[in-house]
């Protein structure tokens, strides 16, 4: 499959078939923490970057195919929302399936009047909002110079007051970034502006796009979740990786899957073993084989090994 990959567990979303419509690392933003690694296509600009009936024709099969999903997340590596088809795929999506329909999103073109039109068939939005600083959101996003500062939190704004469905906001602090008593005051003046449904917060929980880049512990994760919560009636919640363990046989151990996996996100070996439904033994014969074979490498994180698939395979 070229666009569709899973469904894989989402810690808020449960079987997830995600749709992955740009080019790798078509972005305009360039974040310290991200699990792809830096940023290929440094954008603001909205194009079909990628055919709309290809994608329509491969969410039909798979569907078509019997797949097993909770939701079905249209996300990118990279922005989904510089697609400037996106809200014909998600009118074709809403065509084939009564599951919920969810978008991923760093949230930064809702100002754009286009863009908010465009999710308008979904059910969930998800955007990120990591700074409400200027100076922090350079450092964490380092964004290209034509992403508006000043107009997400207004794009944010808007999107709520035009959009039926839920927003769920995501903010991912960084340890010694974004996660000062000033930017967390910023952060919760901006969610009572944005009103979203719920935030959930989180920090770096895989190999990062920089090493520097550390997460939060526990214990300071929960005080900054306190904090922000203070005279603020938007749920918030610290999100936390799943352990939820799929059906034995949900999913067939293919080798050529687990590496279009470990393209778009580095996963340890349990991981994979949730994902694809089998037990630990087959996933470290076909790692072990893979490393061999140069295709596949390993990353320490935390004092944790995660896979990534080499770039070039």
């Amino acid at each position: 499959m070229r666009f569709c990959f899973g469904p894989v567990p989402s810690r808020r979303l449960g079987r997830s078939l995600g749709v992955d419509i740009l080019p790798r690392k078509t972005c305009n933003l360039n974040c310290i923490y991200c699990e792809l690694g830096p940023t290929k296509t440094y954008t603001c600009g909205r194009a079909e970057y990628t055919s709309v009936s290809e994608i329509c024709r491969e969410i039909n099969e798979v569907i078509a195919g019997g797949a097993d999903f909770d939701a079905l997340t249209i996300t990118a590596s990279g922005e989904p929302t510089l697609h400037a088809s996106l809200g014909e795929i998600l009118a074709c999506a809403r065509a084939l399936t009564d599951r919920p329909l969810t978008v991923l999103t760093n949230g930064t073109l809702f100002v754009d009047p286009a863009v908010r039109r465009d999710v308008a068939p979904a059910d969930v939005v998800l955007p990120s909002l990591d700074a409400a600083l200027a100076r922090s959101f350079r450092r964490v996003n380092r964004p290209a110079l034509c992403v508006d500062f000043e107009g997400i939190v207004f794009g944010l704004e808007s999107l709520r007051k035009e959009f039926t469905g839920r927003i769920w906001l995501e903010t991912l602090l960084v340890k010694g970034v974004n996660d000062t008593e000033e930017d967390l005051t910023a952060l919760r003046k901006a969610y009572a502006r944005i009103r979203p449904d719920a935030v959930h917060l989180n920090t770096v929980a895989r190999p990062p796009a920089v090493s520097w880049a550390r997460p939060l512990i526990g214990r300071e994760l929960e005080e900054a979740r306190a904090f922000l919560q203070q005279g603020l009636d938007v749920p918030i919640e610290i999100v936390v990786d799943t352990k939820r363990r799929l059906a034995e046989g949900f999913h067939p151990l293919l080798e050529r899957e687990i590496l279009d996996m470990l393209l778009r996100r580095p996963m340890r070996r349990d991981e994979i073993a949730d994902l694809f439904g089998c037990g630990g033994d087959a996933v470290a014969r076909v790692i072990t084989g893979l490393l061999a074979q140069g295709r596949v490498r390993e990353e320490p994180f935390e004092g944790k090994t995660y896979y990534r698939a080499a770039e070039d395979i």
